[in-house]
């Protein structure tokens, strides 16, 4: 429920203090050391790493699939893109993790305080479940390998 204001000396107590926090804002903006931290916190990899990796997941995943049908191409090459994108993402939620550590404080409050699971680690751990899942279709859509070596047991159980 919204704080009712009762008196003008109040309003503009609250319009002196949301200006001075927007000039904090700014101020943090625009200095280049904390810009850089929170960019240290967010991404281990620059954004050219990542592309890179992409690039390389991208060829190994298109080397595996070169002997696919058009048909089945249509579908793979989504999941590739897909599947290049997060691992080069999860490889940098892992630097993060091994960083940062896994756990991190928190504060809520005067009195609520804590440690919980790094924000990193929630990603890393769905994201890692999406990467499976995405693994598995690209698996189920290779082509079948029929030729696998006669061991005999055929032969065994027909005489």
């Amino acid at each position: 429920m919204p704080k009712i204001i009762k008196n003008k000396a109040e309003t503009s107590k609250i319009k002196k203090e949301k200006a001075v926090l927007k000039e904090n804002t700014e101020d943090f903006a625009k200095d280049s050391d904390f810009t850089q931290d929170i960019e240290q916190v967010i991404s281990f990899f620059t954004k050219e790493q990542k592309e890179e990796i992409i690039k390389k997941e991208t060829k190994k995943l298109d080397k595996i699939f070169k002997n696919i049908d058009e048909n089945k191409l249509k579908i793979v090459n989504p999941l590739i893109h897909q599947c290049a994108f997060m691992s080069a993402e999860l490889q940098d939620l892992k630097e993060l993790i091994k960083q940062n550590g896994s756990v991190e404080f928190y504060k809520n409050g005067a009195n609520q305080y804590g440690r919980k699971k790094s924000a990193a680690v929630e990603v890393y751990n769905a994201m890692i479940k999406n990467f499976a899942a995405i693994l598995k279709q690209l698996y189920d859509l290779l082509p079948k390998n029929d030729t696998e070596p006669d061991d005999g047991f055929n032969d065994f159980l027909n005489e």
